[in-house]
């Protein structure tokens, strides 16, 4: 009988620190027309994020009671050609194919925009409608 004894190396790498941010908003916001609402006033409809987007941007909100899914669409498409998108990140679900609002935290991020259009396309196929983005403002090194 004969044995064999291998060992394996890994390598590892340790990263510093990893900065989530939208790199693409920039250059969109030069061509594009977006809705932006500032913590101010999303405090103005704060119970909710579906009061907030109703009540304060041109999205069409169906709610399907309460508990149960609230899906925002633009003018002439559904809740599956809308993105959500969290710092570049799409964040609909993968299986319905569209955000449920009710799984949202309504103060989670300091800054919300709002881009009606295909122009959101560079977000997936899923943003044909429209896209809501929920930006969060980094800043380091400022102190307490």
């Amino acid at each position: 009988m004969s044995s064999c004894l291998t060992i394996y190396y890994s390598q590892e790498k340790n990263i510093d620190t990893v900065f989530v941010f939208d790199n693409q908003m920039k250059k969109v916001k030069l061509f594009h027309s977006l809705t932006t609402l500032s913590p101010a006033d999303i405090q103005k409809n704060s119970s909710n994020l579906s009061e907030v987007l109703r009540f304060q941007s041109p999205v069409y909100i169906k709610e399907n009671g309460r508990g149960a899914v609230s899906s925002p669409s633009f003018r002439g498409t559904t809740a599956q050609q809308t993105a959500f998108v969290w710092n570049g990140i799409n964040i609909n679900s993968p299986f319905l194919g569209q955000g449920d609002i009710n799984n949202i935290a309504v103060f989670g991020y300091d800054q919300m925009e709002i881009k009606s259009g295909g122009g959101s396309v560079i977000y997936g196929s899923g943003a044909i409608g429209g896209s809501i983005h929920l930006n969060n403002d980094l800043s380091f090194d400022q102190g307490f």
